[in-house]
């Protein structure tokens, strides 16, 4: 942590999580401000470039943990905004990507899914397309 200034280093709680207990931002990650108005920075951020390197420009930061709090560069990864969605949890892309049935109990597995390329890769079921299909051309 040589490479960290003492006051950044005083507001990180050390543990398995090394979590921030400076300004936290309402999303709760952890918040440096530099002094100038609009100057403020993401403290996990700042701490993995003082201790990894230089950040990719087209990555976010994944915590691994699910600690927005944690500022540890181990529980930390340069991921494409996609991956970092489909990681969390609480995401909508999460949910979806986990399931294993379709909403009418037909199991997605490879003969029975089709992955929609319009729609983001979107699963969908070739039991519930075809009814949907047949009951439009015959009602």
């Amino acid at each position: 942590m040589a490479n960290i200034p003492n006051w950044i280093k005083k507001r990180i709680v050390m543990g398995d999580c090394w979590e921030w207990s400076g300004s936290i931002l309402p999303n709760g990650y952890g918040r440096i401000d530099r002094g100038k108005k609009y100057d403020t920075k993401l403290a996990h951020r700042l701490v993995y470039e003082a201790l990894v390197g230089e950040l990719d420009g087209s990555l976010v930061i994944d915590h691994i943990c699910g600690n927005r709090l944690c500022v540890n560069p181990k529980h930390l990864e340069q991921v494409s905004q996609k991956e970092n969605v489909y990681r969390a949890k609480t995401s909508i892309g999460y949910k979806n990507g986990h399931k294993t049935h379709c909403k009418n109990g037909h199991e997605f597995i490879e003969s029975n899914t089709y992955v929609r390329k319009d729609r983001k890769n979107r699963r969908e079921c070739k039991i519930c397309r075809r009814n949907a299909t047949l009951r439009f051309v015959y009602e």
